[in-house]
């Protein structure tokens, strides 16, 4: 779900990535850590899409495999 939602830089986005290219809602890069913390409004986020049936399973998967991102805010519940 990172890489369909471009929450963060992904190996499938290609090399010279700059990691701090990150969706600060959710998610922020540690530099001295070399990672990525994430947010807790991003587990409500997956959590939130999926309990409502907005997320499915078949969604992701198939975004995924076909290597297209979704548009963040049309699954963001207020």
């Amino acid at each position: 779900m990172l890489y369909i939602f471009s929450i963060k830089p992904t190996k499938e986005d290609g090399e010279n990535i700059d990691p701090f290219e990150t969706n600060t809602k959710y998610c922020h890069y540690d530099e001295a850590h070399n990672d990525y913390l994430f947010k807790e409004e991003w587990n409500d986020f997956i959590i939130g899409n999926i309990t409502s049936g907005t997320l499915t399973r078949e969604i992701w998967k198939t975004n995924f495999d076909n290597k297209q991102k979704l548009n963040i805010e049309t699954f963001e519940i207020e």
